[in-house]
């Protein structure tokens, strides 16, 4: 999306108030590069309805049956010479934890069944396995969609529309013109009297 940023420093503010509304904490940020990348949070369940991170019923509802996460990269690209438009991309990575299943015996047991308590179908009790990870679900388009429409309404930030010319960068003005002096211009010389024809008198040659 390419986005008409007046003032870069205040955009990129603003938009990390707005991840951090959405609790997305940011693990580093490049000022000079323009690149945001937030720390991996655990996405909303059915009931926190307060929250925008998850875009519809279904993200919803596969965030209440297993535990999902999302992170959020934002690259904010130089405008292009002579241009104030700059090319704003937002990628935001889905995954789903994944653990070893556990033994569940009796029906109270099934209320710990995410616990370390009950031991795993490899016998173990109160320890990690290796298996268990994080599976990449790829993108999140909704949200990124989303995302990119909360930065194109903050402060400083105009929209370009495809096909549509992005304003040039001001110009800078002129520099203003030396005062007049007020110095009075010397007098200059008047010019030297010429002859005139009647004026020339002709001398008659000596004779010898």
């Amino acid at each position: 999306m390419r986005l008409q940023i007046a003032d870069r420093e205040r955009f990129v503010d603003n938009a990390l108030t707005m991840l951090r509304e959405l609790d997305f904490e940011p693990a580093w940020v490049d000022r000079d590069r323009g690149l945001i990348q937030t720390r991996p949070t655990t996405s909303a369940q059915w009931y926190e309805f307060w929250r925008g991170d998850v875009i519809g019923p279904d993200q919803a509802l596969e965030s209440s049956v297993s535990t999902v996460r999302r992170s959020v990269r934002v690259d904010i690209g130089p405008p292009p010479i002579g241009e104030a438009a700059s090319t704003v991309d937002v990628e935001v990575r889905k995954e789903r934890y994944s653990a070893p299943e556990r033994q569940v015996t009796t029906a109270s047991s099934a209320l710990a069944i995410y616990s370390e308590r009950l031991p795993t179908s490899e016998g173990l009790i109160r320890a990690r396995t290796a298996g268990e990870h994080w599976v990449d679900l790829g993108r999140d388009g909704r949200l990124e969609r989303d995302l990119l429409r909360r930065m194109s309404r903050l402060p400083s930030a105009r929209k370009i529309s495809e096909g549509q010319p992005a304003a040039p960068k001001p110009a800078m003005a002129p520099a203003p013109d030396a005062p007049a002096s007020t110095a009075p211009e010397p007098e200059r010389a008047p010019p030297a009297p010429t002859a005139k024809p009647s004026d020339v008198i002709e001398m008659e040659p000596i004779p010898d």
